[in-house]
């Protein structure tokens, strides 16, 4: 195993490895007894005293293997689990420090796929390894044996294995390489088949960009598969190179060595049957490093997400830690943003939409309404007053004091929200000692008492139409109870009806009940209901 590889079980499994090694060189060296056993059992068909002591010992040995290898896999097992564990849940720890806008930037790129895939394939090479490991200390004891046996043949034997291993290792590096190349650019294949399903109604509908974006698929399928090819190429070319020249070792040692030295014709039968079994072990190694590489490359691969995850997390930009013992909710009087602005970049990094300078101020107790066209940054002035994004510059305020890095978790505490992209949890993390007859009382209110039910600390069914879906992450976020609740466009994709039923009585009820609300709406007709309108236009407030 390379250093990145070893130091990963290390450092992420919290158990100490070298009995895990012991454990293997001690399988391996009791394989190597057993064949050496056998075969100084077979030269004495009498049953003597040497060949009892030779049955002792063949005992120990087998002991020794199957008690090894069961210590070393089990712990083996256990200490990738521990890995996989530790490692997943560290990542989703730090996700959730991380700012708002590099989540944005990656969701749907494939830019997460390591934490699905590469870890799991990183805790299977463990097995992988183990074999590996314990078959370079059969080779080893089996050498000693057929030192002592034969030190011509192990003369032979150790320049095959000088030949062979400088090029198993110079393809594992090789492998390594390409198979990093390989996920990155698996990356951009799941990235595009994230588009597909995200955007399956409109690629249904246009055969043109239909047909684009399998083109484009199959062109970024190929450019995965290519490093892969090569790397399967070579393993099998690795696999013939080892069989062949062991093969050729034994027509040396059945036809060539006899003629050359009478007295390694009485060792033949020995030797050979040393070398056969010897083959087990190098093959068993050339078909782990190429596994052992793909691990190598993926543990490159997760702590590359880790490093940028890390810069997210604690960047200038909006990074923060999670404080569990922070209050949940200050009480206010009045917050809002002050001199803030903000601004989108490419991937030149030229900017491309620019929010502020606002200053804004929202008081406890106010219905407020956002208006202003599409693309005219409601969305985006609705993250810097929740403190999801940092202000590049300016100020988010509370109370009159500034509202730092340090204070936003604590600040964010003070919103319910229901955004446009919205996502509906079937479970209320978070709220899991909620009255079960007040969520049920909550569905009738929104009509929803025959469409979904509240049973288990779960909803049995949110797979509803869009109206319904935003009808149930309203009862969420009125559940939560916070000092002020976002709505952003719910009334849009619903029946009259229940359009004026959420202007005239549901925000009307959150005001009454102390919540400050603040809607994104395009309903003109019931603009009549805020206490105040606050109109964006291309990202700055005009009225």
């Amino acid at each position: 195993m390379k250093g990145h590889l070893l130091a990963f079980y290390r450092r992420e499994s919290g158990q100490p490895l070298q009995s895990v090694l012991v454990a293997v060189a001690l399988s391996g060296a009791g394989q190597g007894m057993l064949m050496a056993l056998a075969n100084l059992g077979a030269e004495s068909a009498e049953f003597t005293a040497k060949r009892t002591a030779l049955l002792v010992f063949y005992i120990v040995a087998m002991v020794l293997y199957l008690g090894g290898l069961r210590r070393a896999l089990r712990a083996g097992f256990t200490a990738s689990e521990h890995a996989l564990e530790r490692v997943r849940v560290r990542l989703s720890t730090r996700l959730l420090q991380a700012d708002l806008a590099y989540v944005e930037r990656h969701a749907g790129t494939g830019h997460f796929t390591p934490l699905q895939q590469d870890t799991r394939l990183v805790a299977d090479a463990m097995t992988q390894a183990l074999y590996g490991l314990q078959s370079l200390a059969l080779f080893a004891v089996s050498s000693v044996y057929m030192a002592w046996k034969s030190p011509t043949t192990f003369g032979l034997v150790a320049l095959v294995f000088v030949v062979v291993l400088p090029k198993l290792m110079r393809n594992y590096h090789r492998t390594t390489e390409e198979m990093r190349l390989s996920a990155e650019r698996e990356g951009a294949f799941f990235g595009l088949f994230g588009d597909l399903v995200q955007g399956f109604k409109e690629v249904k509908l246009n055969r043109a960009r239909s047909q684009a974006i399998q083109t484009g698929l199959a062109a970024r399928a190929r450019q995965a598969h290519g490093p892969r090819h090569k790397v399967n190429q070579r393993t099998v070319d690795d696999l013939q190179f080892s069989s062949g020249i062991f093969y050729v070792l034994l027509a040396v040692l059945v036809f060539v060595l006899p003629e050359i030295s009478p007295t390694h014709h009485d060792k033949v039968e020995q030797t050979l049957s040393t070398v056969l079994f010897l083959m087990g072990p190098l093959t068993m190694f050339a078909t782990t490093l190429p596994m052992l590489a793909r691990a190598e490359a993926a543990v490159a691969g997760l702590y590359t997400l880790e490093a940028e995850i890390d810069a997210a997390a604690h960047g200038r930009a909006g990074g923060e830690g999670i404080d569990p013992d922070a209050p949940s909710a200050p009480v206010f009087e009045r917050l809002g943003l002050h001199g803030v602005s903000f601004h989108y970049t490419d991937a030149a990094g030229e900017i491309t939409f620019r929010s502020g300078p606002h200053e804004m101020e929202i008081h406890r107790g106010e219905l407020v309404f956002i208006v202003g066209g599409n693309g005219s940054g409601k969305s985006t002035l609705l993250k810097l007053l929740t403190g999801l994004y940092a202000p590049l510059e300016g100020e988010l305020r509370l109370d009159g004091a500034t509202v730092d890095a340090g204070l936003r978790p604590t600040y964010r505490e003070l919103f319910s929200i229901v955004f446009t992209d919205f996502h509906l949890f079937d479970r209320l993390y978070g709220l899991e000692s909620v009255d079960p007859a007040e969520v049920q009382r909550w569905l009738t209110v929104m009509g929803l008492e025959h469409k979904t039910r509240f049973e288990d600390g779960r909803f049995t069914q949110t797979a509803l139409s869009t109206g319904q879906r935003k009808r149930l992450a309203f009862i969420v976020a009125v559940l939560r109870d916070k000092p002020v609740c976002i709505l952003d466009e719910v009334a849009a994709d619903q029946d009259p009806g229940f359009r004026q039923r959420f202007y005239r009585e549901l925000l009307p009820e959150l005001r009454a009940r102390g919540t400050t609300v603040i809607v994104v709406s395009h309903d003109d007709a019931y603009f009549d209901c805020a206490d105040r309108l606050i109109r964006l236009q291309d990202g700055r407030i005009v009225a």
